[in-house]
């Protein structure tokens, strides 16, 4: 309930009000907007594009917005069906996880939400599903095969593959991942025996 009460005057404030007038708002307006977003597009606000507009005019080099922002809004767009943003959104979010990764110099008064291990499956997931969504089998199965997946670690695999077959169960698409993750397989397999040798 709490949260609850939170989220909402936090969106009337941030949506309402000119956020540079905000008390510390320099310092946690990017955290807090990408927790307001998440709430708003669980409650289908209507103005969810309104507050992802705030994030990046205001917020646009922030950590919390290249990684949390993106994340929510690759969920959001995965929803709407809207696949070619989608792809964007995912992009520039594995783009600032890696750029993080290289780096760890960056302090922030409040970690990133967004950067474990479950949140990059559901973006390579989205990723995924919106090549097949888009026709575009060839490029769904190389990027597959492009993973990583934690130098093949079986959980990670497993789970990418279930989040995959969990927002695309349908039989045509299906028999496309199944192929593509084949071809995974098979490469890390190879992989594998080039290395015992």
């Amino acid at each position: 309930e709490k949260r609850r009460y939170f989220y909402q005057y936090a969106l009337d404030k941030i949506l309402n009000t000119d956020v540079n007038n905000l008390s510390g708002y320099d310092v946690f307006g990017a955290p807090c907007i990408s927790i307001v977003l998440e709430y708003a597009i669980e409650d289908n606000h209507p103005q969810i594009e309104k507050l992802i507009d705030v994030a990046f005019e205001n917020f646009g080099d922030n950590p919390h917005t290249l990684v949390d922002v993106n994340f929510f809004c690759s969920r959001y767009l995965i929803n709407k069906q809207d696949y070619s943003s989608c792809i964007k959104y995912c992009e520039a979010y594995i783009k600032e996880l890696e750029k993080q990764k290289r780096s760890n110099s960056v302090f922030l008064a409040t970690p990133v939400k967004c950067s474990g291990i479950k949140h990059t499956t559901e973006i390579y997931a989205h990723i995924i599903n919106s090549y097949l969504n888009l026709g575009l089998s060839d490029k769904a199965t190389d990027f597959i095969k492009n993973l990583d997946l934690a130098n093949g670690n079986t959980f990670t695999f497993k789970s990418l593959l279930c989040a995959v077959l969990n927002e695309n169960a349908t039989e045509c698409f299906i028999k496309e991942i199944i192929k593509a993750f084949n071809e995974f397989l098979k490469l890390h397999y190879s992989k594998q025996t080039n290395t015992n040798e």
